[in-house]
């Protein structure tokens, strides 16, 4: 950890909430229930640590902070260093007061809210938790998948993804912000939830959002910025973030989408992000869960792509360079063999023995390209 540190102060006005002393003016503006005044500036530590890990800059909030929040958001930073010390320090976090629990403030709370935003794991998620008997809320970033100024594009997917909170029985609650500016890189996705989530400690008990993968998984993709060890750091003493489903793969998490039909309609999905929230059907994530499609379901659900094909060359495309696409690839390819229907798959068992052999299938394009 180093000496060197910036302070940072909070001002609100309504629901809209300005973060001062970041690099860049950072701000937020919530929509969909109105925010009480912030007595706990938790969020900030949440949101600005991405960009301090990089540096080794310790933080300071003029205003209260959950003391336990500190504690786990330096813990945060202390595993990420030993994971990968020549990215990342661990980070002092200090505050000029400590926030009180929604307790003391009389503050009455809702038992949770749950992040949401159209994908295969929070629509997931949703089903899984079932038709809410009292209405729930979901939280919607624009600001993460959406760029903050398009807000058109925001909007359409919020049109998309209704019919399934009425289905299930959810209002929804919208954070606009820039806050990734400060943020960013494979470390920060789920502080990144955080940061925005922790602006509604006094109004909720916790918030929930789906994880990525499988504890099982966590290990291929290790480290990615949501995983079973640092997401149990993003807890304060009376209000966390926390992960459900990791015991579904996402073979497992399309199975039941593709049997629900307000599901299917609305799970929005595309690598091709100015498309959102249609589905193109030719990049990594559409070809990628098409194949998931096959081995769920025993079809693909074409009325959801624009392209609805696949084909051997198309399954061939799919480039494993990151490895977060090869585990879900692998992990595919693996139930499909359970399930005895790789012969469905054009051109997958090639594709998979490739990753298996890389040596042999090396050796064999070289004699192709002499001969």
């Amino acid at each position: 950890m180093t000496s060197q540190s910036n302070s940072y102060t909070v001002k609100q006005t309504g629901n809209r909430i300005d973060l001062i002393g970041a690099r860049i003016p950072i701000f937020y503006e919530v929509s969909g229930i109105e925010l009480p005044e912030l007595q706990d500036h938790s969020f900030a530590v949440w949101h600005l640590l991405p960009s301090c890990m990089k540096t080794g800059q310790s933080i300071h909030i003029d205003g209260p902070v959950d003391p336990d929040v500190i504690k786990n958001a330096m813990e945060f930073s202390r595993i990420w260093e030993l994971w990968e010390p020549t990215k990342f320090r661990q980070v002092l976090i200090t505050s000029s007061e400590k926030s009180a629990t929604p307790i003391e403030n009389c503050q009455k709370r809702e038992k949770q809210l749950a992040c949401f935003s159209g994908g295969i794991d929070s629509t997931h998620m949703l089903l899984n938790m079932g038709i809410q008997e009292k209405r729930g809320t979901i939280l919607g970033i624009h600001g993460m998948e959406i760029h903050y100024d398009n807000k058109q594009q925001f909007e359409e997917l919020a049109n998309w993804t209704k019919p399934l909170l009425e289905y299930l029985n959810y209002d929804r609650v919208t954070v606009r912000t820039n806050a990734s500016k400060i943020g960013g890189g494979h470390h920060s996705w789920a502080l990144s939830l955080a940061g925005n989530a922790y602006l509604f400690r006094q109004l909720f008990e916790e918030c929930v959002f789906a994880s990525d993968f499988t504890a099982a998984e966590d290990f291929v993709s290790f480290p990615y910025g949501s995983n079973s060890i640092s997401n149990l750091l993003l807890a304060g003493r009376d209000y966390r973030l926390r992960s459900l489903c990791n015991q579904f793969s996402r073979v497992d998490k399309l199975e039941p989408i593709t049997k629900d039909h307000i599901a299917l309609q609305t799970v929005t999905f595309c690598k091709q992000k100015h498309l959102r929230p249609q589905n193109c059907g030719i990049c990594d994530k559409c070809i990628r869960t098409k194949i998931m499609m096959i081995v769920a379901s025993g079809h693909i659900a074409e009325e959801i792509f624009i392209d609805p094909t696949l084909n051997r060359k198309l399954v061939h495309s799919l480039n494993f360079s990151d490895k977060i696409e090869q585990t879900f690839f692998i992990s595919t390819c693996q139930l499909a063999r359970e399930k005895n229907v790789l012969s469905k798959i054009p051109g997958i068992e090639e594709k998979f023995y490739a990753i298996q052999n890389p040596l042999s299938t090396r050796i064999r394009r070289f004699f192709r390209r002499y001969k």
